[in-house]
């Protein structure tokens, strides 16, 4: 069964709390312990899975970013846990052991855009306190700043009312995007930025605007051009505009039917072709 696994920075995949080091080429097998429901792996049937697999797991993770994703393919399923998967609609299955087929770049866990979802999270977390503070003010002066919350809400809701705003692969992507964006771009925010929150617009808030347009990044093609500028704009506005493609770029998509995206794969054979 060909499957997937993200991992933090150190490539690891955890069968229980053990520790294993995936690289392409290599067979992983679990390694025999007392307590049996820790003899296992978890691996996930697409890539989104394997995304929120290792949301579980962030207490083992010490370095989760950069992200790695690899495709697998699961040689010794866990049959003890088939009573678990006929109620599973996590997309994971437990596994004992998997050979590691490639790595995937990671950034096509949130579509064809991606990598810019990616650059936003890593210049998010390249950001130093000076950085922080000047997106934190970003929107002093606008009506923005006086509800940050109740804004990111409004925008959030008018962005998912646009007819372009529509399809299963359109939600994914911008789950994915909101999930890489406000989990592993954010978790360093309070040492690097400590006292934000006591200023207009603070660190909380920043992290809900930061997840909104991590999802506009990840769709562009679905939203109007000015309504994307004013989602990035506190961000745009510390981090210049040089690294993203915005929905004026974006060639339109047939309405109502866009293209079909699929899961990213190496290998054509199982259908997931890139």
């Amino acid at each position: 069964m060909r499957a997937y696994v993200l991992t933090g920075a150190d490539c690891s995949a955890y069968a229980g709390e053990s520790r294993h080091r995936l690289e392409p080429g290599a067979i992983v097998t679990a390694s025999p312990v007392l307590d049996k429901d820790l003899d296992r792996f978890w691996v996930g049937r697409d890539p989104d899975a394997a995304l929120f697999r290792l949301q579980r797991q962030r207490k083992l993770v010490k370095k989760p970013w950069p992200l790695h994703l690899f495709e697998v393919e699961v040689l010794v399923p866990r049959a003890h846990f088939r009573h678990y998967l006929l109620n599973n609609a996590s997309g994971e299955e437990p596994a004992e052991s998997f050979e590691v087929l490639a790595e995937i770049p990671a950034d096509q866990l949130c579509g064809p855009y991606g990598a810019q979802v990616f650059r936003f999270a890593q210049r998010l977390r390249d950001l130093d306190a000076e950085g922080w503070f000047r997106v934190s003010v970003a929107a002093i002066g606008s009506p923005r700043a006086e509800d940050a919350a109740a804004w990111a809400r409004q925008l959030n809701e008018t962005r998912t009312a646009s007819p372009k705003h529509d399809g299963e692969d359109l939600l994914r992507r911008e789950a994915a995007a909101g999930v890489v964006v406000g989990s592993y771009a954010f978790p360093q925010l309070p040492d690097t930025a400590r006292g934000l929150s006591t200023k207009p617009a603070g660190w909380p808030t920043r992290r809900i605007e930061a997840v909104l347009a991590a999802r506009a990044l990840a769709a562009p093609e679905a939203i109007e051009a000015e309504l994307f500028e004013e989602i990035l704009e506190p961000f745009v506005r510390v981090m210049g505009e040089d690294w993203f493609t915005s929905p004026s770029q974006v060639p339109p998509l047939p309405w109502p039917h866009g293209p079909v995206m699929e899961h990213p794969s190496s290998f054509p054979e199982n259908g997931l072709a890139p």
